[in-house]
């Protein structure tokens, strides 16, 4: 008798996937190339794997360009971070000198993303307190 996962007619897909790189800050990896099943992103699932992962492994630090979806995410990481003994910092990914070092609810969209290449070098990190 052949199981279902065996005989091919059942697939399992993953509900998220994302890619992790080696970064100069901090020895962080950076999360890159992010892609979640949309029936899932209103369960934050994403926002919960990146809160494991940094309770796990210290820090993350964000991919160098976001679209909307990119940018609502790390503005949930902002909001949640003081709650749950998260930072949220601007750092320069070159030099890893901090730009921001507490970004917050309040800090407006232009001192952190621009919508140009200005700040390309400027990414988020999302790390334990």
């Amino acid at each position: 008798m052949t199981s279902e996962l065996e005989d091919g007619r059942q697939h399992a897909l993953p509900v998220m996937r994302v890619s992790l790189r080696e970064t100069p800050v901090k020895g962080y990896k950076q999360a890159h190339y992010l892609r979640i099943r949309e029936s899932y992103a209103i369960n934050n699932v994403t926002t919960n794997w990146y809160a494991l992962y940094v309770e796990r492994c210290g820090g993350v630090v964000s991919d160098r360009e976001h679209l909307e979806g990119g940018k609502a995410l790390w503005r949930a990481f902002i909001k949640m971070a003081s709650e749950n003994n998260f930072k949220v910092s601007l750092v320069n990914f070159q030099t890893q000198e901090v730009l921001i070092p507490d970004v917050a609810a309040n800090t407006p969209d232009e001192e952190i993303w621009s919508p140009d290449s200005s700040k390309i070098e400027a990414v988020l990190m999302l790390e334990r307190q």
